[in-house]
C-alpha cells in the first residue's frame, strides 16, 4: 500500500504545475460524443464546443497550452476532468481539431493562471493560436498589466 502511494506521489509529481517553461510531451486525444452533457470529475457539465480537458493528475483549473508540433497550431485548455490512463490529454473535440489532431503526441505548457483572461477569449484568440504564437501575444498583452492613460495591450475584438 505504501509502495502504491509513493508511486501516484511520483507520477504526480512528473508535470511541475510551477514551472511555467517546462514543456512536455504527450499523447492528445479526445472525448468520445457519448460523454456530451454528462458530469466531469470536477462537477463541470462536458461540452464537446469547449477548450477544456481531462489529465489524470493535474490540479483542476490549470490552463495547459497545447502544441501541436507538426503544424504549430496551439491551444488553451482547463483542465476539468480525469483520464483513466497516464501521460494521456483528453481534450474535447474543439480543441483537438482546433490544432489538427486525432490522437498524436503533443507538446503541452503549463500555463499561471492569470492566462484565465486569454483562455475565455479563445474564440477570439484562434488565429494567433493558429499560427503558433500565443506566447509572444500574451507577453505583449500582459506586458500593459499596469494600466495607464492608453492601454497598450492589443485590442481583443
Amino acid at each position: 500500500m505504501l509502495l502504491a502511494c509513493i508511486s501516484f506521489e511520483l507520477e504526480a509529481q512528473r508535470i511541475d504545475i510551477d514551472n511555467y517553461e517546462k514543456e512536455y510531451s504527450i499523447r492528445g486525444t479526445f472525448y468520445h460524443d457519448r460523454f456530451e452533457g454528462r458530469k466531469t470529475s470536477s462537477g463541470e457539465v462536458f461540452r464537446q464546443n469547449l477548450y477544456t480537458a481531462a489529465h489524470r493528475h493535474l490540479k483542476f483549473g490549470t490552463l495547459i497550452l497545447v502544441t501541436n508540433p507538426k503544424n504549430g497550431k496551439q491551444v488553451i485548455v482547463k483542465i476539468n476532468d480525469r483520464c483513466p490512463k497516464d501521460k494521456i490529454l483528453d481534450m474535447t473535440r474543439l480543441a483537438a481539431t482546433t490544432i489538427g489532431i486525432k490522437s498524436s503526441t503533443v507538446k503541452i505548457q503549463v500555463l499561471p493562471p492569470h492566462f484565465k483572461e486569454l483562455w475565455e477569449k479563445q474564440e477570439k484568440l484562434k488565429e494567433i493560436l493558429s499560427e503558433g504564437r500565443l506566447l509572444d501575444y500574451a507577453a505583449e498583452y500582459f506586458s500593459g498589466h499596469k494600466k495607464q492613460e492608453s492601454d497598450p495591450r492589443p485590442p481583443l475584438d
